[in-house]
């Protein structure tokens, strides 16, 4: 199958999964709207994404080389979203519930949704960051280059911020756990863009501290525009609520505003991850993988 047919046949796909579960949400108040939501989004978006750069992750994926790319984006990407989503932010912190969730719907949320809507935030920054280029092509400095013994403590600290929660566990305590709950998504953003900068890519953080613009408003309007969109239709299918949340009063349509706070290192984090992966699959491709590894 070419790309082109791969494309409007994944589109065609898209909207036959993101149609009725925004019927489903917006009519009938169904509490598991989201999975075919995230998963006709990532597809929708992902087609637009081709239009405008005749590039997309999912084509990238489809290419044979790349699919075992997929296959470690995807141990990855249900590893990290179980360990905060459901054990951390359920289990441990009682921070958000899943309305009349059962296991076999955890099971389909970390199997498609979360794959879902991470590539779907890496397509959503894709376009942002390609309408917004124009507007900001005279606000790009080059990126600071960090070292690699930077990336490698900057993993260390990662890896720290990801554990962190379990204090709660050590200390038999939840005090302060709505706030210590930022810790493991920023703490993604820390192991995926040092590994990045290990292998030597070139991390988002250097972009960011580097004063570029265009990545900057790209990764903000990509959290924003993702949070009001999920969170609002939320609103009508209810498949998630919030229990314990960091200055719970200040509320937007009832949705404590630390929510939107929170979603903007949860992007951030889902765009380094899938750009991790590329980095990765363009290593063992090169066959540096082991000279990199020796190299660190």
């Amino acid at each position: 199958m070419n790309h082109r047919l791969l494309h409007y046949v994944s589109l065609c796909i898209g909207l036959l999964f993101l149609i009725p579960s925004l019927i489903s949400a917006f009519i009938f108040h169904y509490p598991h709207f989201y999975t075919a939501f995230a998963f006709g989004t990532w597809l929708l978006l992902d087609f637009i994404d081709w239009k405008i750069n005749n590039t997309s992750i999912l084509g990238y994926f489809f290419t044979h080389t790349h699919r075992d790319a997929f296959a470690l984006f995807f141990i990855l990407a249900s590893t990290f979203c179980f360990i905060v989503d459901y054990l951390y932010g359920v289990r441990l912190s009682g921070m958000w519930r899943w309305t009349d969730y059962k296991t076999i719907h955890f099971i389909r949320m970390y199997v498609f949704m979360n794959t879902s809507y991470i590539l779907g935030m890496y397509e959503l920054f894709r376009i942002i960051q390609s309408v917004c280029k124009k507007i900001f092509a005279g606000y790009n400095p080059k990126p600071v280059q960090f070292s690699k013994h930077f990336y490698t403590t900057l993993v260390f600290i990662g890896v720290l911020f990801l554990l962190l929660p379990l204090y709660t566990v050590v200390y038999n305590t939840r005090i302060f756990i709505e706030y210590v709950m930022l810790a493991p998504f920023i703490g993604m953003v820390f192991v995926a863009d040092g590994t990045t900068g290990i292998w030597g890519g070139k991390p988002f953080i250097e972009y960011i501290f580097g004063g570029n613009i265009l990545y900057i408003v790209s990764i903000i309007m990509t959290a924003l525009i993702g949070a009001t969109i999920t969170e609002y239709i939320n609103i009508f299918g209810g498949e998630w609520s919030y229990v314990r949340m960091p200055f719970p009063n200040i509320t937007l349509y009832n949705i404590p505003v630390a929510v939107f706070v929170g979603w903007i290192p949860l992007v951030f984090g889902s765009i380094a991850l899938v750009h991790l992966i590329k980095r990765s699959d363009y290593v063992w491709d090169k066959k540096d993988f082991r000279k990199t590894l020796d190299a660190n």
